[in-house]
């Protein structure tokens, strides 16, 4: 099944346009499918905030990773 899809026009500073375009060209796929892949993060980390709720606790891991 096909998601719809809604186009939109997105501004970057020019560094980090060819960035996206140097990336895009090694994982030899397109600007759309990583920017979709960034926002479904940012969106995976953040979509919490579009709700109330209330946070039980902060889980903190700190340590040396030297074997």
């Amino acid at each position: 099944m096909l998601t719809r899809r809604r186009r939109f026009g997105v501004s970057l500073p020019s560094g980090m346009a060819k960035e996206l375009d140097a990336l895009a060209a090694r994982l030899r796929t397109d600007r759309s499918k990583l920017v979709e892949h960034a926002v479904a993060s940012f969106l995976n980390e953040y979509k919490h905030y579009l709700y109330d709720h209330e946070c039980s606790g902060v889980m903190i891991i700190s340590g040396s990773f030297d074997r």
